[in-house]
């Protein structure tokens, strides 16, 4: 299968005319005519992941974040970009258009959540969903650091919670969409210190990685099942950085 072919099967799941202006989606390195046999996908392409590539003889990666995002003044060895090209591997990323569809970042959040009745807000990046039962902002904390594995920030805002809005990643500035969505709680990557201040909702931060990974086995399944003559593998990067108390 060709790497356009490719595009094309993720543009169908994930249309890249719905990615943001400032964003840098699509085929970053290579040619649409390569051809391809392995794949990884993966969150971020760090130099594990290219090796994991190099190891399995994959000709393409397919990532959630842009190798190439702001411009490049120069392409020296040091950058992820070069040694994909030194290593003969082709790049594709799908950043904000798989955070915005169905079935992307933020509906894999909401279901690892435990959330049903997984709908769309009037914001793209933002899905709502139902709490089983009704939580306390504490219990719904612990809630989430348990799904996501990590530790989370709270602030404690509104309660009982039972309608939930989620954003994979930094979306912190939607907290106010969440709220007019009808969400007694946001769960978020990364929220900024102005965005906690006077803050109604009940507000979880996450992780960037922890909020985002959930998405990349779902997305491979997806590319599995459009493209089943590649053989497809998944890479999970990691936590980049630890928790020091």
């Amino acid at each position: 299968m060709k790497i356009g072919e490719i595009l094309a099967a993720i543009d169908a799941f994930a249309p890249f005319a719905t990615a943001q202006e400032w964003d840098n989606s699509g085929l970053l390195i290579g040619s649409p005519e390569t051809a391809v046999t392995r794949a990884l996908v993966c969150l971020d392409i760090t130099d594990d992941a290219i090796a994991e590539a190099k190891r399995i003889g994959a000709e393409l990666i397919v990532s959630h974040h842009p190798v190439i995002f702001h411009p490049l003044s120069s392409l020296t060895s040091e950058l992820p970009a070069y040694r994909l090209v030194e290593s003969g591997l082709s790049a594709i990323a799908a950043h904000t258009n798989l955070d915005v569809c169905d079935g992307g970042v933020g509906t894999c959040l909401a279901k690892t959540l435990g959330l049903t009745n997984i709908r769309e807000s009037d914001e793209p990046f933002i899905k709502i969903g139902d709490l089983p039962s009704a939580m306390t902002a504490n219990a719904f904390a612990a809630h989430c650091a348990k799904a996501l594995g990590t530790a989370v920030r709270l602030h404690k805002g509104v309660e009982p919670i039972t309608t939930v809005a989620v954003g994979g990643g930094s979306c912190g500035e939607f907290a106010r969409a969440a709220e007019t969505a009808g969400a007694e709680a946001f769960v978020s990557g990364e929220i900024r210190h102005h965005e906690y201040l006077g803050e109604r909702l009940t507000l979880i931060e996450g992780g960037h990685y922890a909020t985002e990974q959930p998405a990349i086995a779902p997305f491979a399944e997806v590319l599995k099942t459009a493209c089943p003559s590649v053989e497809w593998s998944v890479y999970d990067i990691g936590e980049p950085y630890e928790t020091v108390e």
